[in-house]
């Protein structure tokens, strides 16, 4: 089944069980362009979503029937009152609304609105949010957020890339922002390689075992996978910078752990550790108020 050029497909079974047979919702804009309005579809129908989702249940009632769907929100850009990067916020905050309690649903007129110091007026909003924007969107919706941006002296940058995989496998999706491409898309899954990367000698990271990306993009049906490097129209080393929202009482970053984690092999002989060459380290952001890693695995 395709919808304006885009692949989607039906899961192959499903049981007697009336909400296993709803796969989501799509709002649709009568523009005639940019159709697709707020979404929210399971990965079940994505073509080509793969990899390990973040993933709320999101709560609908259709005919008096009480239903869910496991899914992350996404919508296409309006243009003119939002963007990429105003979609890109949007799509994380409806996330957090439906997977903790304490955060609110947001429209796109309130991330245009919490962008800014004083109202934008009417022609602001299409000419794009800076990434300092978009870091006081999340700031204004009641998050912690934090920036991170890769080294320009040095490439790759390394630990760069192991921050952002550690905080989407904590199962925080993450606002990415691409200046080459004058884009920005969220990060909300990730697949593994299927065969391990070439033995290399010393540390190895759980970055270095990571095949593609899933990212919601405006321009796209969610769940897109996109590739470490080389791909088009974008891949992970397109990637900039990020923020990530976090939770209130997320008490130890990624980048201190990234610091930290080797020198624990200072002390091998006392805690009984691996070689270097035969570890993988790999590391997710805890909080003390009931937290959790929430990603859901599909086979490719």
């Amino acid at each position: 089944m395709t919808f304006d050029g885009k692949a989607l497909r039906l899961a192959s079974s499903v049981d007697q069980y009336l909400t296993h047979h709803y796969f989501g919702y799509m709002v649709l804009r009568p523009t005639g362009i940019v159709t697709i309005g707020r979404t929210v579809l399971s990965p079940d129908v994505r073509s080509g979503a793969r990899g390990r989702i973040i993933t709320a249940k999101h709560k609908v009632h259709i005919l008096g029937y009480k239903l869910e769907v496991d899914g992350f929100p996404s919508m296409d850009q309006h243009h003119d009152i939002a963007v990429c990067a105003h979609v890109a916020c949007w799509s994380v905050l409806r996330h957090y609304s439906e997977r903790y309690n304490i955060y609110r649903e947001f429209l796109t007129h309130d991330i245009t609105m919490m962008a800014q110091e004083f109202d934008p007026g009417g022609l602001v909003p299409s000419k794009g949010l800076q990434v300092s924007h978009a870091e006081r969107v999340f700031q204004e919706a009641g998050t912690f957020p934090v920036l991170i941006a890769r080294r320009k002296d040095v490439k790759p940058d390394a630990s760069f890339y192991r921050q952002l995989i550690a905080y989407v496998e904590s199962g925080f999706p993450l606002f990415a922002a691409m200046q080459s491409k004058q884009h920005a898309v969220a990060i909300i899954g990730y697949e593994w390689r299927t065969a391990p990367k070439k033995a290399v000698r010393g540390m190895k990271y759980a970055w270095d075992e990571v095949q593609s990306l899933a990212v919601v993009d405006d321009n796209s049906l969610p769940y897109l996978s996109i590739p470490i490097d080389g791909g088009t129209p974008y891949s992970a080393e397109d990637v900039d910078s990020f923020i990530v929202a976090l939770p209130e009482k997320v008490f130890y970053p990624a980048d201190a752990v990234d610091r930290l984690a080797p020198t624990l092999f200072k002390l091998r002989r006392l805690v009984d550790l691996p070689a270097k060459e035969n570890t993988i380290i790999r590391y997710f952001i805890t909080t003390g108020s009931g937290f959790r890693q929430f990603v859901r695995s599909r086979e490719s």
